[in-house]
């Protein structure tokens, strides 16, 4: 329950707490003085004297006739030990006889009944002026006047106790819990928003705010996982026995590759030596074989001949680290395949190296390959060519100095630089 709440509850409690109060004010006895006694200047009783009623008067003919003698007022009513209430309404009364027409004004509707042995004076009728256009709203009716000189009191409302009514003790305890209600809502709004007279004087704020540390995201968290019932113990079955050892496969004396891949090789085989007077042309038989477990594809062969001197081995090398990679190339050699190619190389004189021996121009020439083939495999080898047979230990030169000829009859021997990659 908020405060506000609490607070209309209150004054709504203090509210219920006064309606017995007024009802028991309402209940007490009322004192009533009789009225003065009717003098004979006047026509009806006192309270009436002096009222009039606004609007248009319409008076009837004159009427001659002599009132009743009027009788002397007896002496006043004494006072009794019980009080009666009288009629509170002359005006409602006069203003109901005034519609009918009627004037007659009874005596018992403005004179109070008195107990206790008390006389009563009658009132001779009096007609008085009937208006024809009456008000009908008449906010309050006009109160009576009495006469002090008289000695009547006006009757008054009054506690028998003596002591403060209950309206005013109701209203004293709904001004108490209102003021209550009041402070305690300042009292907490100040404890809320913080005093704010601190606030006036809590110093000046600095020019620049530090800037607040960055702070680290949330790690996700993984959902949490309801828990499990346990399951009864189940008997653990036996462990099987384990299992025997595969045998091993029967060694056939086979190279078993673990890689499928081919492997070219070269098998060189020159076939005579042709002499002009503007190159020298070796011609040639060259054999590829597959030796590898998978196809060769796109195989290309080069061939370049060199003549021996100082620097061949050099020349050999740059050759094979840089092959041109031109011309026309094989489609496919299969697994433990091979192909044969008949091809010639040729070299000028001009560029041609020889050496004197005994009066005589000599020249050794070599011939070295490259092998490409699956985009990014190569094998290179390099062979020397002299005349005589395979049985033969050492191969002769070829004589520059006998002019132009051809040299059948020819060897090779493979040369001690080779690569393969």
């Amino acid at each position: 329950m908020t405060y506000k709440a609490f607070g209309g509850a209150l004054s709504a409690l203090a509210l219920i707490a006064a309606v017995p109060a007024v009802a028991q004010d309402a209940d007490a006895p009322v004192d009533v003085t009789a009225g003065p006694p009717p003098s004979t200047e006047t026509v009806g009783p006192r309270q009436l004297r002096d009222f009039q009623l606004n609007g248009t008067v319409t008076r009837p003919a004159q009427n001659n006739a002599q009132p009743a003698p009027v009788q002397a007022a007896p002496p006043a009513a004494t006072r009794s030990s019980t009080p009666t209430p009288t009629n509170s309404g002359p005006t409602t009364a006069a203003v109901g006889s005034i519609e009918r027409g009627t004037a007659n004004i009874s005596a018992s509707s403005t004179r109070p009944a008195v107990t206790g042995g008390t006389a009563t004076a009658e009132l001779p009728e009096v007609t008085p002026p009937i208006p024809t256009d009456v008000a009908t709203n008449i906010d309050s009716p006009a109160s009576p006047e009495f006469d002090d000189s008289a000695g009547v009191a006006a009757p008054t409302l009054a506690d028998e106790s003596g002591g403060m009514p209950w309206a005013w003790i109701a209203a004293l305890i709904a001004l108490v819990g209102g003021g209550a209600f009041i402070g305690w809502s300042r009292r907490n709004r100040r404890s809320g928003y913080g005093d704010p007279r601190r606030l006036a004087f809590a110093g000046l704020v600095p020019d620049a705010e530090p800037a607040a540390r960055p702070v680290p995201p949330a790690r996700p968290r993984a959902d949490p996982v309801p828990p499990r019932a346990q399951q009864a113990p189940q008997p653990q079955p036996r462990p099987a026995p384990p299992a025997a050892p595969a045998p091993k496969p029967v060694d056939d004396g086979l190279i078993v590759s673990t890689r499928l891949k081919p492997d070219l090789a070269i098998q060189f085989q020159p076939d005579r030596a042709v002499l002009t007077e503007s190159d020298v042309m070796i011609q040639f038989d060259v054999v590829l074989v597959n030796n590898g477990s998978a196809p060769a594809r796109g195989v290309l062969v080069e061939a370049r001949m060199v003549c021996a001197h100082a620097g061949q081995d050099q020349e050999i090398g740059a050759f094979f680290h840089q092959p041109v990679g031109k011309g026309d190339r094989i489609a496919i050699i299969q697994p433990l395949g091979k192909i044969a190619l008949k091809s010639a190389v040729r070299m000028p004189l001009a560029q041609l190296r020889s050496f004197e021996v005994e009066g005589r121009q000599l020249f050794v020439p070599l011939v070295a390959f490259n092998v490409l083939y699956n985009n990014s495999l190569q094998t290179s080898a390099s062979y020397l060519v002299g005349r005589g047979t395979p049985a033969d230990e050492k191969l002769g030169p070829f004589r520059l100095d006998l002019g132009p000829r051809i040299f059948r009859g020819l060897s090779a021997r493979p040369h001690s630089m080779g690569l393969s990659r």
